[in-house]
């Protein structure tokens, strides 16, 4: 009887853990992309529906946006940092740097965490597409980087954190720095 009770419980925590029940926890980069972009989408056209005078229009969006941010595209997140952990994936990179700028106001800190993983795996990259934002866009995704810097959980070696601050200063300076 105890071997079944152990059995019930390991197999509830297992099925109700979100980090293993995720919708993206099987997705290729490409569906992590489109749902990443929906996302997006989504939350423009919120930005937007707040700018009228249609305030139920507003509520649905709202609640149309929080329900899929919060159920399918943060836990993407995860996902794409795995996808981007196992083989860089430049049009992920954007993606995700386009996510993290669209929800500049969200007070989830998974994409300030999930974007400076991304940053640690891949500064080179993260700073060539840097390059194609516009300026405050740029100031956007700093400000991400530097508040998942502050709210990191795992310890950098000394070596990564030298690189991290190089690399940190570059954007910093690119964002402070006139345009030639």
């Amino acid at each position: 009887m105890n071997i079944l009770r152990i059995t019930f419980l390991i197999l509830t925590a297992i099925l109700l853990n979100p980090a293993w029940a995720t919708p993206c926890s099987s997705k290729s980069a490409v569906k992590v992309i489109n749902i990443l972009a929906h996302g997006i989408a989504l939350n423009e056209e919120l930005k937007q529906s707040a700018n009228t005078d249609d305030n139920t229009r507003y509520k649905t969006i709202e609640k149309q946006f929080e329900r899929y941010s919060e159920e399918i595209a943060i836990p993407c997140l995860y996902r794409a940092e795995t996808l981007l952990k196992k083989r860089y994936d430049r049009a992920l990179m954007r993606k995700l740097m386009e996510f993290t700028i669209s929800n500049e106001n969200s007070a989830d800190e998974t994409i300030s965490m999930v974007i400076v993983n991304v940053f640690i795996m891949y500064p080179k990259e993260l700073e060539g597409e840097w390059r194609n934002f516009p300026l405050i866009q740029k100031k956007i995704l700093l400000d991400r980087i530097e508040t998942g810097v502050l709210s990191m959980e795992r310890p950098l070696s000394v070596a990564q954190h030298r690189n991290l601050n190089r690399h940190l200063y570059f954007l910093r300076e690119s964002v402070t720095k006139p345009a030639r």
